[in-house]
């Protein structure tokens, strides 16, 4: 649960004849992540091996299912709903002898190749009409948008073009330079006609008329003052305005529905063929991934070698499939990993915390020889968010969407999954400090000021529920009450201590991690290791039982300080104004740290005020005697979920991630990635 599951290196030599056979068994299992022998240079040469290399299969496949892809992408235009991953039928027999025999693979591949050559050509050939269709379409919307312009003066295409002695030039200026460039016209010649309409705030539409034998300087007079033309569509050129806008139109209704029938045809194929498609993608997958395999293996004339590592509890398993396959005809090896080997990490955690791996991973996969912290931070994770985000009623909802995103969505990630199971346990803790608070739908349940919003509008009363360990921090909602009370400043000191708390707790682990990879002498004097836990728990001590004297804070401060000295400049033989600069990053970073807690009270501030300006806003518009409190009720609500718990998520994962996990984790592991064969999507 918090270490990653123990793994034992295991190797093979096996007969050629039966090198198939074994790859045959694992395949299904799941159970061995290959180790790429072809790059130890001192095995090859020892042992004389040689890489084994993939066939023709691992390059074909790859050219088919790009093609799959392609038609699967056109298809979706015309059938968007998702289709359930068929079963492999005929070929799930193949796929599960695989790697079978060259010819039958060979077969069945020539078989998929010819279906999809003839599949390509149809559905290909209909996509390129339907984007013929569609850049048609396009163009009719430009020409629409140029009749417009033109319908302004009453004007059509064909008073524009052809003109034996005259020019016309029709487009857009800049409103403050219509006067400047008539009076450039002007100065060009005294016969013409100009005129202008505004289109926008900043632009006008501009027709002048000007004989031929101008019209090159006119041109001039204009690109100075940026006018631009409106191109003339060449096919409407023969029409009047009425004429034109009767031909788009026309041509519009008939691009329409050659698009539809299109769609159509498409659909239809879509609909018949799109489950061979994605049947004939699994097969392809799966060939591919078992003739990757074989890259796996060294070989020489007549023997197999293939290394990788096994969960230890199914090292047996293992063993007793390569045998099997084999007659016994092999040599099978069991070796701990090295300390110079990085095996791959396989985590297990509880249902419970196994939401949590998303947050984990994202941060970094944990390397094999360190602490897993999913299920830590399954616990200070929710508890972090719910004291900022403390309300019952808002908690409930969270929890119930939660579950929503993590069990009814099936369109999610996994990820996006594990991440709504996730805000199940937020919303959980939420809840429960909500009781504490006193606070549902952002409602206090404790009288202030002669008000008790949640009597007043719910009709419900209950006490805050005050637990012992934390009823010195929190007694009812952070907001409201008698001033003496001081309710914040309780709030703050809890954010410090907590935060003291979690840090020493991964310094902790930092230890344990650096014992695990035998570093313990390293892990004891880093900085993030004794030093770190003196300096938190000697500068508590002095800043809250105020001995601000000169022996507590030389024994509580300097002297953790000095040995984070030491351990740069004497241990880690760095320069001595390198180990003062980083003596001073690491005290600083000890003290910002702490300080970043502090976000916890204020988030929850922040919550509790927004709340409290819904419930005035409530109260300002008549009161519980007036209906006009509902919808501010659920606005403010639904903004608060959102906003808030948004923000709440945030900063809880920011604190684990920049406070807590860069104290002790590295998330440099490699992911357990063994062999296996999936034969449903």
């Amino acid at each position: 649960m918090l270490k990653p599951l123990p793994m034992r290196k295991l190797e093979a030599v096996l007969l050629e004849e039966h090198k198939n056979h074994v790859l045959k068994e694992l395949k299904d299992r799941g159970v061995i992540h290959f180790i790429d022998s072809s790059e130890n240079g001192d095995l090859l040469e020892k042992l004389k091996l040689r890489s084994a290399t993939g066939s023709w299969v691992r390059i074909e496949a790859s050219e088919s299912i790009s093609k799959i892809e392609n038609l699967l992408e056109i298809l979706r235009q015309a059938m968007p709903e998702e289709v359930e991953a068929p079963d492999l039928g005929e070929l799930e027999e193949i796929a599960r002898r695989l790697p079978a025999s060259e010819e039958e693979v060979k077969r069945t591949f020539e078989e998929i190749a010819e279906r999809l050559f003839f599949l390509e050509d149809r559905v290909l050939s209909l996509n390129n009409r339907l984007a013929e269709v569609r850049k048609e379409r396009e163009e009719l919307q430009s020409f629409r948008a140029t009749l417009e312009k033109l319908k302004v003066f009453g004007l059509g295409p064909r008073d524009l073009r052809g003109l034996k002695y005259t020019t016309v030039f029709f487009g857009v200026i800049p409103i403050e330079e219509v006067p400047a460039v008539e009076e450039g016209i002007a100065g060009v010649t005294d016969l013409y006609i100009a005129e202008s309409r505004q289109l926008s705030k900043k632009q006008a539409l501009l027709v002048l008329i000007v004989l031929k034998k101008y019209e090159a300087d006119v041109s001039r007079q204009l690109r100075i003052h940026r006018f631009e033309e409106v191109s003339i569509p060449l096919r409407l050129i023969p029409y009047t305005l009425e004429e034109a806008e009767r031909k788009v139109e026309e041509d519009r209704r008939s691009l329409e529905r050659d698009e539809a029938e299109i769609l159509k045809q498409l659909r239809e194929i879509a609909e018949r063929e799109m489950a061979n498609l994605l049947r004939y993608r699994r097969f392809l997958d799966i060939a591919k991934t078992v003739d990757e395999a074989n890259q796996n293996f060294l070989m020489t004339r007549n023997t197999y070698y293939l290394a990788g590592w096994v969960p230890a509890h199914r090292v047996d398993e293992v063993v007793d499939i390569i045998e099997g396959a084999t007659g016994g005809a092999c040599v099978v090896q069991v070796t701990e990993p090295e300390e110079e080997e990085t095996p791959p990490t396989l985590i297990v955690n509880p249902e419970v915390t196994k939401p949590l791996e998303a947050l984990t991973t994202t941060y970094g996969t944990p390397h094999y020889r360190e602490i897993d912290p999913t299920s830590i931070i399954a616990v200070t994770f929710p508890f972090i968010f719910g004291f900022m985000f403390g309300d019952v009623g808002q908690g409930l909802l969270l929890v119930l969407i939660g579950a929503f995103m993590g069990f009814k969505m099936k369109r999610l990630s996994d990820k996006g999954r594990k991440l709504g199971r996730t805000l199940i346990l937020c919303g959980i803790m939420a809840t429960l400090v909500g009781f504490m608070y006193g606070s549902m739908f952002g409602l206090e349940a404790e009288e202030v000021h002669g008000r008790a919003p949640l009597k007043d509008y719910l009709g419900i009363s209950f006490e805050p529920v005050k637990v012992p360990v934390l009823d010195k921090f929190f007694s009812g909602a952070l907001l409201g009450g008698s001033p003496e009370e001081n309710r914040i400043m309780r709030a703050v000191y809890f954010s410090i201590y907590l935060g003291i708390g979690l840090l020493i707790l991964s310094l902790i682990i930092n230890i344990i991690n650096h014992a695990m990879r035998g570093e313990l002498k390293h892990g004891l004097l880093s900085p993030f290791g004794v030093p770190g836990i003196w300096a938190l728990l000697g500068g508590s001590y002095v800043v809250f039982t105020k001995a601000f004297e000169p022996l507590p804070i030389a024994l509580g401060i300097g002297l953790p300080i000095l040995l984070i000295f030491v351990e740069g400049w004497l241990i880690k033989k760095e320069g001595i104004l390198i180990a003062i600069i980083e003596t001073f990053e690491n005290s600083m970073k000890y003290l910002t740290n702490t300080l970043s807690f502090l976000r916890i009270t204020i988030i929850g501030v922040v919550h509790a005020a927004l709340s409290m300006m819904m419930v005035n806003a409530m109260y300002a518009v008549g009161g519980p005697a007036s209906k006009l409190w509902i919808p501010i009720f659920i606005l403010g609500n639904l903004i608060i979920l959102v906003m808030e718990g948004f923000i709440s998520f945030v900063h809880t994962l920011r604190l684990h991630f920049y406070e807590i996990f860069s104290k002790f984790y590295n998330g440099n592991g490699i992911p357990f990635s063994p062999l296996k064969v999936i034969y449903k999507e």
